[in-house]
């Protein structure tokens, strides 16, 4: 959505993303500058440096109780960061939540 807008209109949705975050107007005299950057649209990154999903797949329920489901197959469970479904997915803080809650089903 963001990247098929003018540039005028990103600008203006970003200041006030900045205004709303830190509760300050200074980004509005700051002027601050971007660059707008659609990582799907590259042939060799095809995505993010997170997980990403591509279009359509967010909205398929079989897929996410797959995504969900850390015992893949009997005595084999898959953690890590872009595994974990929460906050943290993709970083470190993902992949520590992970490794414990796999570790816990291990446990059990």
């Amino acid at each position: 959505y963001f990247g098929g807008l003018a540039q005028e209109e990103q600008h203006s949705l970003l200041t006030d993303f900045l205004v709303l975050s830190f509760n300050d107007s200074r980004a509005e005299t700051f002027h601050p500058t971007f660059l707008s950057q659609n990582w799907v649209d590259q042939p060799f990154a095809r995505g993010a440096y997170t997980g990403f999903f591509p279009p359509g797949v967010m909205s398929v329920p079989a897929y996410w109780e797959a995504y969900r489901t850390m015992e893949k197959i009997p005595n084999v469970f898959v953690a890590g960061a872009d595994y974990h479904v929460g906050f943290g997915n993709g970083y470190i803080e993902g992949a520590i939540r992970d490794g414990q809650v796999a570790a816990e089903k291990v446990k059990e």
